[in-house]
C-alpha cells in the first residue's frame, strides 16, 4: 500500500507505525535483513540532502538495496510522463520513494504502479517526517493527549503534523502569520479525529503546549 498522505493509515496503523519505528530505533540488529533481496528506487525531483541520505543508509542498513534516481536522468513531466515513469520503474523496484514538488505526481505515478510509493516530500504533506516526529514526542511522553504547537507557516510540514497528531490522540494549535493558514481541507480533516486550533497569535498557540514544534524562517 503506498503512503502519500498520513491521512492514508487508520489512527490504528499510525500508532503501529511509530511503534514499529521506536522499536527498529531501538534494536536496529533485530531489522538487518527485513529487505534483503529487494530493491527500493528513491527519486528526486526535488534536491534533498538528509531527505537523501538517510533513506539510502536506511534501506541498506535494512539488507536492501538502494538507487537514487535524479530528475536529470528522467525528465519526469518532459521527456517522460509520471505516468510512463511509473509503468517502467514498477517493473524492477520492490518500492518506490519519490521527493516531488507536485503532490499530483506522486498521484499519478502511484496509480500505475503495483509496488508501493511513499512521500518523500511533496508541496502538499511530508508523511515520513511526521513519523519521525511522532517517534521524537513518544519517546518524551504518551502521543495521546499530548498539546502540540506548531509556529511557523501552514505548508507540507504542518499539513502531515496536524494529521499525525490528532490522529494519534493528541490536540495540535497552529500559529501562522495573517494570510499563511494550512488548508482548510487538512483542517477539517485533523479535527474528525481530535482538537484543532488555528490562529495568528503565538501565546494562544504555544501557552500549556507540551510540545512546541518552530518552522524555518521561510517555507519551502
Amino acid at each position: 500500500m503506498s503512503f502519500l498522505s498520513v491521512a492514508d493509515k487508520s489512527p490504528g496503523s499510525l500508532a503501529g507505525l511509530v511503534r514499529l519505528g521506536l522499536d527498529v530505533k531501538r534494536e536496529p540488529g533485530t531489522y538487518g535483513s527485513v529487505l534483503a533481496g529487494k530493491t527500493v528506487g528513491l527519486f528526486f525531483a526535488k534536491q534533498s540532502l538528509r531527505t537523501q541520505v538517510s533513506c539510502d543508509v536506511a534501506t541498506a542498513q535494512l539488507g536492501g538495496h538502494p538507487f537514487v534516481i535524479s530528475n536529470d536522468q528522467t525528465g519526469l513531466g518532459t521527456r517522460e510522463s509520471p505516468r510512463d515513469v511509473g509503468r517502467v520503474l514498477d517493473r524492477y523496484v520492490d518500492l518506490l520513494g519519490m521527493r516531488v514538488y507536485s503532490h499530483s505526481v506522486l498521484e499519478e505515478v502511484a496509480a500505475v504502479m503495483q509496488a508501493p510509493v511513499v512521500n518523500l516530500l511533496s508541496d502538499r504533506e511530508h508523511p515520513c517526517q511526521t513519523i519521525a516526529d511522532l517517534m521524537t514526542i513518544a519517546e518524551h511522553r504518551p502521543l495521546e493527549g499530548a498539546t502540540v504547537a506548531f509556529v511557523g507557516d501552514g505548508n507540507n510540514v504542518c499539513h502531515s503534523l496536524m494529521l499525525g497528531v490528532a490522529m494519534t490522540g493528541g490536540s495540535f494549535r497552529v500559529v501562522t502569520p495573517p494570510g499563511y493558514e494550512p488548508e482548510d481541507e487538512f483542517v477539517a480533516m485533523a479535527s474528525q479525529h481530535g482538537s484543532v486550533v488555528v490562529t495568528n497569535v503565538a501565546a494562544e498557540a504555544v501557552e500549556g503546549a507540551d510540545v512546541v514544534y518552530t518552522d524555518v524562517w521561510t517555507s519551502m
